[in-house]
């Protein structure tokens, strides 16, 4: 499969609705979700998935990109499985992966379509009740836009893959208002007005009624913590007092407010007899290398810094991670250690946390075209931040070690590949 990832990106909906009928159609054989959005759609996911596991339903959970294993795009949730979700088995990997295989001598599919198929094909053996799927890239010519859902929902909209989508928010916005189905609700967490004007149009054309979360859905009394938030809500006038979100963050409330609004749409409303379901699935809710800290057995010494490990990779994921900082570690001096590949609008997206920064260490992606190390630390140094590149992950890390003490955070960021880098090195010092 790792082979296919020399088709690149190639949106269009051709070659995977060719390959899906040669499969006899499997995205028809369950309910599902589709989750469009530029951040926040993973974590929305998550959160739908575990209130979902928690009511006692299938899930299934379809997400990308990953971290370690590609396994991790294929999750499944529910009553006789892992709150957190179970990873698909390398043997149904690769029992799926083969009746793939003999499409593609005629069919030049993608890496992430064929993901996309192998995942509707384990949903459909697996005879989930709702499948979550997360949009890879967009939303009109995703490969996931084969599907039509029961619900619809669009998270944040931003600059992201600009090349892909388009140089305006509104350009980025029609994109991902590709997935809203005529006669589907669609559930918006989007704030920006010129945004949320031509999702409310593309609703009402496509007779599709709109939900959105600040209007669906009130939180109050929110106390934040490193360890999750507490919060007040109401849902439909229905009031839930006193729940804990275990994913820490102003911006995760954003998300399961999102989340919230687009579980009371499947339930027509009817909130009462599922408050105990939305607790369990807040509270067990697990969505890693979203600013998660880390660390390992060496790292267990009073003197070491705070370790956190982000996937932030654009504007808005950096504005997000800066926000929780300032919320929750507003004493700590920030070490970044950051790795971006050059296609990406990097010197937008790192500006929101230079701010926080003490010190830059720049590190390469392997296997990618990285950022110039001139390049990226003139924009540290044009802040007057001290900035250093190095060769290798594992000399960046243990720099920033040599650099931080117990007062500190150790911050690393950039990427999804950065983060899976960054991981291996800390792992691997004992």
């Amino acid at each position: 499969m790792n082979a296919r990832q020399m088709f690149g990106i190639k949106l269009g909906l051709n070659n995977i609705k060719k390959l899906l009928k040669c499969l006899d159609n499997p995205e028809r054989s369950f309910k599902s979700i589709h989750i469009a959005g530029t951040n926040g759609k993973g974590s929305t996911g998550a959160i739908l998935a575990s209130i979902f596991a928690a009511q006692g339903l299938t899930t299934g959970l379809y997400t990308s990109p990953h971290i370690s294993t590609v396994r991790e795009r294929f999750r499944l949730m529910g009553i006789n499985n892992s709150m957190e979700g179970e990873l698909i088995k390398p043997v149904e990997f690769a029992a799926f992966y083969k009746q793939i295989i003999p499409h593609l001598d005629e069919i030049p599919c993608t890496y992430f379509e064929c993901t996309t198929a192998l995942a509707f094909l384990y949903f459909r053996e697996q005879k989930v009740d709702i499948a979550v799927i997360e949009v890879g890239l967009g939303g009109r010519l995703d490969a996931t836009n084969v599907i039509t859902p029961v619900c619809s929902v669009i998270t944040t909209i931003g600059y992201d893959h600009r090349e892909h989508l388009g140089e305006t928010l509104e350009h980025i916005t029609r994109e991902k208002c590709g997935i809203i189905k005529r006669g589907v609700p669609v559930v918006s967490g989007v704030e920006q007005e010129e945004c949320r004007r031509i999702i409310v149009s593309t609703a009402e054309r496509k007779n599709a009624q709109l939900f959105e979360a600040g209007k669906t859905v009130e939180i109050s009394n929110v106390q934040y913590s490193i360890s999750g938030t507490k919060c007040d809500i109401r849902i439909n006038g229905i009031a839930i007092r006193d729940l804990f979100l275990s994913l820490p963050g102003s911006f995760q409330v954003s998300n399961a407010q999102t989340a919230l609004t687009a579980f009371s749409v499947i339930q027509n409303g009817n909130i009462t007899p599922v408050i105990p379901y939305i607790r369990t699935g807040l509270r067990y809710v697990s969505w890693p290398w979203r600013f998660m800290i880390y660390g390992n057995s060496l790292l267990h010494d009073r003197h070491a810094p705070l370790v956190i490990i982000d996937v932030a990779h654009n504007e808005g994921g950096f504005r997000a991670l800066s926000a929780n900082i300032r919320e929750l570690l507003p004493h700590k001096n920030v070490f970044l250690v950051v790795g971006m590949k050059e296609n990406k609008d990097w010197e937008r997206a790192i500006k929101p946390i230079l701010l926080l920064c003490k010190a830059g260490i720049g590190i390469p992606l392997p296997g990618f075209k990285n950022i110039s190390p001139k390049k990226l630390g003139s924009v540290f140094e044009h802040s007057g931040i001290p900035f250093r590149y190095f060769q290798s992950v594992r000399a960046g890390v243990l720099h920033a070690y040599k650099l931080a003490d117990r007062k500190d955070l150790i911050l690393c960021a950039g990427s999804h590949y950065t983060v899976n880098a960054v991981k291996k090195v800390i792992n691997s010092l004992d």
